[in-house]
Parts: structure tokens; sequence; C-alpha cells
């Protein structure tokens, strides 16, 4: 949804295309951008970009808000010399039972492939023990990436992240497209409460619906955020 459609929404809800909406256009668009700025605080929708591995990554050219994991875009091993890793996909437990097998029944070598095996699975048991593979920290403050590699070092990195929303059209999940239109009715309503009931006459027979319609928003908006508090990704890092 555009931004102009969040506007539509709000004047249709509080007008039925009847009734004359008492702040503009422009200052509907501008509710739209505070109540995305809120959004922000707790939509976990995820993105992934792949981009070339370095140890320190700079985060500081992107829509970044925070990492929540970190793959490797090939396989720890590759047996294809123009793919992301440096060693052969073929574990050597599986090379070793192919040579059983294969040659007439052959087992010419067979000890050296178990202990081949043997010393490179203990070798993967003791980075595993020592460091974790691809464990990550982020600094916001200075927009870093770390990443830590306890095996062979990939040529590119794919990351899992949450972006931060600058536009209207950024939200593209349902869910959170009927948060923020939500959001901005309440946030309308106050607006129109707090001007309907700016003044109140005496002695006449009609009066404003000031104060109800500020009432609702109020109340809605603080559902609506007891309902993102709840629904919010907790486990994800923010900003």
């Amino acid at each position: 949804m555009t931004i102009n459609d969040y506007v539509a929404y709000i004047k249709l809800m509080l007008t039925g295309s009847v009734l004359t909406l008492e702040v503009t256009d422009d200052t509907l668009k501008e509710v739209v951008k505070a109540g995305l700025r809120e959004v922000n605080r707790y939509i976990d929708q995820t993105k992934f970009m792949t981009i070339p591995f370095a140890r320190c990554i700079d985060l500081s050219g992107s829509n970044v808000s925070s990492v929540t994991a970190i793959y490797r875009t090939k396989g720890y091993l590759s047996s294809n010399s123009d793919d992301e890793s440096t060693a052969g996909d073929v574990d050597p437990f599986q090379a070793t039972i192919w040579k059983v097998f294969s040659n007439n029944g052959s087992m010419y070598n067979l000890n050296d492939y178990v202990l081949n095996y043997a010393s490179f699975a203990t070798m993967l048991s003791l980075r595993s023990a020592q460091t974790t593979d691809l464990s990550f920290k982020v600094d916001m403050t200075t927009k870093k990436l770390y990443i830590n590699t306890s095996n062979d070092v990939p040529t590119s990195i794919t990351i899992e992240y949450v972006p931060k929303l600058i536009d209207a059209e950024d939200v593209v999940d349902d869910f959170w497209i009927d948060i923020l239109q939500r959001l901005c009715l309440a946030i309308t309503k106050q607006i129109c409460g707090r001007i309907r009931s700016r003044y109140t006459p005496a002695g006449t027979l009609f009066k404003q619906d000031g104060e109800i319609i500020l009432a609702e928003g109020n109340k809605e908006l603080e559902e609506l955020r007891e309902v993102m508090r709840q629904n919010s990704g907790l486990f994800y890092p923010k900003d």
C-alpha cells in the first residue's frame, strides 16, 4: 500500500465520504509517517542480502535495523572450483564407503581413508568446542557487523536482517499493514478529538463529538500498542 492508500482509508473511516475532515491530506501523510516510525520499533519481517564476506562488515550504507542470522551462501565444502569455499563437498566417510565397494571390492588404502576421516572429524569437533562458527555481534553505534568463522572462510555470506522501514510501501506483510492502518486511524482520531474539544460551545442545541472520538483514539492506540508488544519478535536484537 502507498501512503495515499493509507490517507484514503483514514478519510473513509472518519468521514464516510460525506463529512469534511478537519485535517488536510498533508497532515494525514505526516500521521502515516509517525505511525510508521512507531511500527519500526516492533516489526519483525525479515529480508535477505548476500554480500562479499569480511570479518568486519560496514552496515552504514544499508537500511539494516538489526541482524537476526547469518548463513553461508554455499555449504562448508565444495567440489567445484567456482564455488564459494575452498574444500571438496564429498564427505570423507562417504568417499571411504565408495572406495570399499568400488574397484571390484578392493579395500586398497582403506586404513588411510578411515584415519583421514577420523582426523577430519576430530578437527571439526575441536573447532566447534573452541569457537562458534558464524557467531556475530552488531555494533549499532558504529554500524559494524563482526562475524566469527571457525571453519573455511566463504567468499560471500547471506545476512538475514530486519529492515528499517523508510516508506509506507516498505510494509508488505498483511498483518503489519493492518496494524499500521489501525494505528494511523487511532492517531487521527486523537488529533480530531483534540481539535473538536478545544472549545466547547455553551447554550447550543448541538455539541461536537470531540471528547468521544478522543477517548476512542486513546483506547484504540493503547490496545494496538499492546498487540504490537505481544506480536513483536522479542528474540530479535533491536537498535
